[in-house]
């Protein structure tokens, strides 16, 4: 008999917009049931089955919610795995909601978790054991990941708007993102999640006492980074998809590309224009195959299904141009490089011209006109890139390049970098890089942005640093050029430099400034 649902949704959305309340309608011949697992320490987690149609054994998929969200998250993305021939438990992650425990953000307990929902699928829902996935979307393809590298059950995972270094979400380049910390942590526990000790003490260190924050912060992160598990994975050949938006302010796209420049089994990469979240967003609202969830139904439908629909051959890489959105395949992450050497700064004082050097300054703690731009929420599909007014930025206070007008459209894609000296004018400074595509009439589009904290300055000789923007994919229009901006200042991170300070930034024949460009 023909069974429909109806679940009206009305998941609250942290600051950080973790994930989105949706309608759904079942629509398969299986059905929909609401359990609770017992998992260690006496702990209960709150969990939805979605069954497919026919009897037996089928394979499995556990789906662990993400960060502030109940296991209904999942409810439509579940039925659809589920009309697809897949056993599907998600489940709410202990400490949040009605599912017991203290929340240790990707931490053993948390982990331990996903092989106790297996043993329990296995053992009262006729899950398939030897065909087991994971799918997760940002905390829960974190933990995806974490646990494949802790069960080797586990032979397929598709993580969406994932990290791959936990600490590399809070600590960005020497400096600490005090905005995601606000988001997921900010006002400690409440009567919807529950944290243990140690986040608990981090939630009250971040914005107080950054040194400390960031001490525990680098303490934590080993055992809930997976690229610190990676050869696990790469053992057992699991078979990894990895999707995520160029843009997510939440979690960088670099260190997803350095997780998957480990992997050496099965893997897939994909980078959607979008924030946290967006990408697979239209896909958890209309329950359809769509945008990175299509290829993750692949992908899961050939690893656990043995179906031969092609997703094994395919190029691995797909990247979504931010200019364009048309999705380009690639074979290998993009290596091609055009560098520019930076000669003085727009607006600039020149010092030492004569001799091909230059020194110019900029000022910590005062507005700039730029600046990372605020998450977007994940209830919004379409992404807005931020934008500047270049002519308005002050020399004082940030330092500006511009590269000559495009005559052709260039393709800029995979990892930009800038490099110049830091004379120590400080003992600590921050710098911060962005990357603008500026077009004829001065509308600047941001591109990428970056941050850099250094210590230990000296007052005699420079520090010369290389700094890697976010990677992007991006093709600058004809008569568009690209301009390269540097602040000491920007609200998204904690800054070395006090207020007021005055961080050098030099260039010299033998260590000239220099912006390289992906190709």
């Amino acid at each position: 008999m023909r069974k429909t649902l109806l679940i009206a949704l009305a998941v609250v959305i942290l600051a950080a917009g973790l994930f989105v309340g949706v309608r759904y309608v079942a629509d398969h011949k299986g059905g929909v049931s609401v359990s609770s697992i017992p998992v260690s320490g006496n702990v209960s987690l709150a969990a939805t089955v979605f069954k497919p149609k026919g009897s037996g054994n089928h394979p499995l998929i556990v789906m662990p919610s993400a960060w502030g969200a109940r296991q209904t998250e999942y409810v439509n993305v579940g039925g659809l795995f589920a009309r697809e021939g897949f056993l599907v438990v998600s489940y709410t992650q202990r400490g949040f909601y009605s599912s017991g425990g203290q929340i240790d953000f990707a931490g053993p307990n948390t982990v331990a978790d996903v092989s106790s929902v297996i043993d329990w699928a296995i053992k009262h829902q006729h899950a398939d054991a030897a065909h087991i996935g994971m799918l997760g979307q940002s905390y829960g393809a974190g933990v995806s990941l974490l646990a494949a590298e802790h069960d080797p059950r586990i032979k397929a995972v598709v993580a969406l708007s994932t990290w791959g270094t936990w600490g590399g979400t809070f600590i960005q380049n020497g400096t600490l993102v005090a905005r995601s910390l606000q988001s997921l942590i900010g006002g400690g526990s409440n009567a919807t999640r529950h944290f243990d000790d140690d986040i608990s003490t981090l939630a009250l260190e971040y914005a107080t006492q950054p040194d400390l924050a960031m001490n525990l912060i680098n303490t934590l992160s080993p055992a809930r980074s997976p690229i610190n598990g990676v050869a696990a994975l790469n053992k057992n050949k699991t078979a990894v998809m990895l999707a995520n938006g160029f843009q997510d302010a939440l979690l960088n796209a670099s260190q997803v590309v350095a997780l998957y420049g480990k992997l050496t089994g099965p893997k897939r990469l994909q980078f959607g224009t979008g924030d946290h979240g967006q990408p697979e967003l239209a896909a958890f609202v209309s329950g359809k195959a769509e945008g990175p969830v299509s290829n993750a139904l692949k992908w899961m439908q050939h690893y656990l299904q043995g179906k031969d629909n092609g997703i094994q051959s395919q190029a691995p890489i797909q990247l979504q141009d931010g200019r364009t959105g048309a999705t380009r395949d690639l074979k290998t992450w993009p290596t091609g490089k055009q560098s520019s050497t930076l000669t003085l700064p727009v607006g600039s004082k020149n010092y030492n011209t004569d001799s091909g050097s230059w020194t110019a300054l900029l000022g910590a703690g005062r507005a700039t006109g730029v600046g990372a731009p605020l998450e977007q929420s994940p209830l919004v599909s379409t992404y807005h890139f931020a934008t500047a007014n270049m002519e308005a930025i002050n020399p004082v206070v940030g330092l500006r390049w511009d590269l000559a007008a495009e005559k052709k459209p260039r393709v800029v894609e995979g990892t930009g970098q800038v490099s110049f000296g830091l004379p120590g004018n400080e003992p600590a400074a921050s710098v911060f890089a962005y990357l603008y595509d500026v077009t004829p009439s001065g509308a600047a589009t941001l591109i990428s942005v970056t941050p850099l904290s250094v210590t230990g300055l000296s007052t005699t000789t420079p520090k010369y640093v290389t700094m890697s923007f976010t990677p992007t994919a991006w093709t600058v229009q004809p008569g568009d050029h690209v301009s390269a901006v540097l602040t000491a200042t920007d609200a998204k991170w904690t800054s070395q430099g006090k207020v007021g300070a005055v961080v050098g930034v030099t260039s010299t024949p033998s260590h000239p400034a220099r912006l390289t460009l992906p190709s």
